[in-house]
């Protein structure tokens, strides 16, 4: 299979993703994506910025830029970035970017870099995150 393209925040929501989301299309193909990564975690990775294979079926996207009142997409990517140490257009295996979250982020640290998604009150990235840190507590 060929690689896809995700966006540095979307390393994160995948770990956490737990059947809810925008729309019923956006959830099926969310959810599609994480059985297909978790079954195939040789499948090259793209570090994006803009519209990736997560944002295209999300009903918040205009052309390239996410409309959802109150998201900071763009700054959430950009911390991220920093965490992990990739750069845009970077590639690596699955298996490789989720090592690099289990070893660079802790469920504590998603409070800083996910400031302003809406998400991140219900813990679930937290869990996701806590579970491949072999179950560190969050707060």
């Amino acid at each position: 299979m060929g690689g896809i393209r995700l966006r540095p925040h979307h390393l994160l929501c995948i770990q956490g993703f737990r059947g809810q989301g925008y729309s019923p299309t956006f959830i099926a193909n969310l959810a599609r994506l994480k059985e297909m990564l978790n079954e195939l975690p040789e499948t090259l990775v793209e570090i994006a910025t803009g519209v990736d294979e997560i944002c295209s079926f999300c009903p918040h996207i205009s052309g390239d830029i996410c409309m959802r009142p109150g998201q900071r997409v763009n700054e959430l990517d950009g911390r991220v970035l920093d965490r992990l140490g990739l750069a845009e257009g970077e590639t690596g295996t699955w298996a490789e970017m989720v090592a690099g979250v289990r070893d660079n982020i802790d469920p504590e640290s998603l409070k800083e870099l996910c400031h302003g998604c809406s998400w991140l009150d219900l813990g679930f990235c937290a869990r996701g995150v806590a579970t491949l840190n072999g179950g560190r507590k969050q707060d």
